[in-house]
């Protein structure tokens, strides 16, 4: 993993060579995502830029990384982009090349307005199969959409701590970034009060964790297990894709004919 970090950092210094700034962060987002992609669980897969869309006709910001169920339909699936129900999205990243105040602001702002996303497209689950979990202490019939921050560089960890608490003051725990992830410099993650035990997901009156990651090893072997342990369990009941296409969108019904009985077998 020393020599993984070793190499995203080479790449991201490959990319200031890049004039324009749209294509030096689509290439840093890129470095992300293939990281990101080796260390995900079978279930789901790591995708590049996108937008995420709802039956309701909501529309995300553009995502830098999405993390989708291996069943997500190729609603607009290009090289460059794609389109996802919300229902089949486990989880967002936002990347940033230095995190500071503004940036943290616009990242924070991302997340939650696509975990604000409703997901309701989800058919009847195949009997005997009605699956539940807890998560922000709650329970869902589905897995709600993760998001996680990684940066390449930022300001002082415990500067950025106090910036995003005061951001989270009044907020849902379902609706704030995961963690918080700087190369080579360290995390922020979660713990209940009291525990040194880490969690992968905030709730109510779960405390805010600075941690400085080991100079000679970093934090990308962290991040790989953490990654693995959030989407580990993640599923989605069947996709209700039809609540995407009301009937007769595609066209104006002019006429109906009924056929005399069919043929029984």
């Amino acid at each position: 993993m020393a020599s993984v970090a070793k190499r995203m950092r080479a790449e991201f210094e490959e990319t200031a060579v890049v004039n324009h700034r749209g294509g030096k962060g689509a290439s840093r987002e890129d470095i992300v995502r293939d990281f990101v992609a080796r260390y995900l669980p079978r279930n789901a897969e790591a995708t590049g830029r996108g937008e995420i869309i709802t039956a309701d006709g909501q529309v995300s910001p553009e995502c830098d990384v999405l993390i989708v169920d291996r069943s997500t339909p190729p609603l607009m699936d290009s090289r460059d982009f794609r389109i996802v129900p919300a229902e089949c999205v486990h989880g967002v990243v936002e990347v940033k090349s230095r995190l500071d105040g503004r940036e943290l602001l616009d990242a924070c702002e991302k997340i939650r307005a696509v975990k604000s996303l409703p997901k309701t497209a989800y058919g009847p689950p195949p009997a005997g199969n009605l699956r539940q979990g807890l998560y922000y202490g709650r329970i869902y019939s589905y897995t709600p959409t993760a998001g996680i921050i990684f940066a390449f560089d930022s300001i002082d960890l415990e500067k950025l701590a106090m910036q995003f608490g005061d951001w989270m003051v009044g907020k849902d725990p379902s609706l704030v970034p995961d963690s918080i992830w700087v190369l080579g410099k360290g995390q922020l993650m979660w713990a209940d009060r009291g525990s040194r035990d880490l969690k992968t997901r905030p709730d109510h009156g779960a405390d805010l964790v600075v941690i400085q990651a080991d100079p000679d090893q970093g934090n990308l072997l962290y991040l790989a297990s953490q990654i693995s342990i959030l989407l580990s369990y993640a599923w989605m009941p069947p996709l209700a894709l039809q609540d995407y296409a009301s009937f007769g969108s595609d066209g104006t019904e002019v006429f109906r004919y009924r056929p005399g009985r069919l043929a029984s077998s």
